[in-house]
């Protein structure tokens, strides 16, 4: 409405005298912010020096401090990575422990496979390996004794089954013969 009654020259004049008036204030707070912001910042870094504080990285990063090397304090850090070191170690210690544990065994097993007699000079080379042989054998006779043991009580049982089918065989096969017996009887046996 404003373009509609004056012309446009006019209006650009206005425009210009707003230009000139709102640019440079605008510039002139925008300066300020950044002299206050970075003056903040300057005052912090200077005061945490002053208390001895180290900076930590992320706020080095923010300060932009010009310097060929920047010592951080990372022993959060390195106190992680050194617990982790120290669970490594220890787990590698187990393993090593449970690995060495396993070549016994697996050295009792390879002479127990063999026959047990033919590494006996062999056996007393090994710390324990004569006690992994024989509770091996030991082991290895129980469990041998209990599938006989089982197996026997199996084959009985299956015996007893065998019985018991043959005896029902007969009795089935004796109560289908005997209604067709009865089908042949006199009638007169019938009505009484």
């Amino acid at each position: 409405m404003f373009l509609a009654v004056g012309s446009v020259s006019e209006f650009i004049k206005v425009v210009q005298i707003v230009c000139w008036i709102a640019l440079p204030v605008f510039a002139v707070v925008t300066a300020l912010i950044v002299y206050q912001h970075y003056r903040k910042i300057r005052k912090n870094r200077e005061e945490a020096l002053l208390a001895g504080d180290l900076p930590t990285p992320a706020a080095m990063a923010q300060l932009n401090k010009e310097a060929d090397f920047i010592l951080f304090d990372h022993t959060g850090l390195v106190d992680e990575y050194h617990h982790k070191l120290c669970n490594s170690e220890a787990r590698y210690a187990a393993l090593q422990h449970k690995y060495a544990a396993l070549q016994v065994k697996c050295a009792a097993m390879a002479v127990f496979a063999a026959g047990g007699q033919t590494g006996e000079s062999n056996i007393s080379s090994y710390s324990g390996l004569k006690r992994e042989v024989d509770r091996f054998i030991k082991k290895y006779h129980i469990e041998r004794d209990r599938s006989a043991a089982a197996n026997e009580q199996l084959t009985h049982i299956n015996l007893q089954l065998e019985k018991e089918n043959e005896r029902l065989r007969v009795l089935i096969e004796s109560l289908t013969v005997a209604p067709e017996a009865q089908l042949f009887v006199p009638a007169a046996e019938n009505v009484a």
